[in-house]
């Protein structure tokens, strides 16, 4: 048989649909062997809010401070914040038990603690190591059921700063899933880069105009 007739024996459609078909089968195996196995991320945001701005003394040496009351227990704090975590499934596995850690840094008083799931239909568990009857952990556990695909959870922390110790200090996050935390910015901390960046490069673009202008 001549090349020629096998030539005109060869189903073509069918044989390049088979090609096509298998180009895309190897090209979506690479694709899932290398986005199913990265490590999902979890994005989480933080935002502060002042509830107590701090104890003040008016002229006739009267000192106002803030009470709380829980359990019948009457505590007295100089300041309180409010530091409100929303976290994220923004991978692309559902997860049916998601379990994290936060830490509080130095210098925070944790008061109370408040969970917002989205809804009846999603829970939030936590536990923290035993303290004294009076005083919250730094370190607290969560677990949110369940953590699918494009579920938010907010959690808040009311906390009091000690003196002299840096409000904006960020919370340290762990947790023994196979995930990375990507931390969104909000407004306020985009307004803040952007202050902070435009004082350190005010310098150099005043060195700059004077040197185009000739001048010292």
């Amino acid at each position: 048989m001549s090349i020629e007739q096998i030539i005109h024996q060869v189903q073509w459609p069918e044989l390049v649909v088979g090609i096509v078909v298998g180009i895309v089968v190897a090209v979506f195996g690479h694709w899932l062997k290398i986005h199913g196995s990265r490590r999902q991320p979890i994005k989480y945001q933080l935002r502060t809010t002042t509830i107590f701005a701090g104890a003040t003394e008016d002229r006739f040496g009267t000192v106002t401070k803030l009470v709380v009351q829980q359990k019948g227990e009457r505590s007295e704090y100089d300041n309180l914040h409010a530091i409100e975590l929303t976290v994220a499934n923004a991978g692309n596995v559902d997860i049916p038990s998601f379990k994290f850690g936060v830490t509080l840094p130095e210098g925070r008083l944790l008061v109370r603690i408040q969970s917002n799931p989205p809804d009846r239909h999603h829970a939030v568990q936590i536990s923290a190591p035993q303290t004294e009857a009076d005083v919250l952990p730094q370190d607290i556990d969560f677990t949110l059921e369940p953590f699918n695909r494009g579920d938010q959870y907010s959690l808040i922390f009311q906390v009091s700063a000690e003196e002299g110790h840096d409000l904006g200090a960020p919370l340290a996050m762990s947790t023994p899933h196979p995930v990375k935390f990507v931390r969104v910015l909000d407004r306020t901390d985009v307004t803040k880069a952007a202050t902070i960046a435009a004082e350190i490069s005010m310098p150099s673009l005043t060195t700059a105009i004077r040197a185009m202008m000739g001048t010292r």
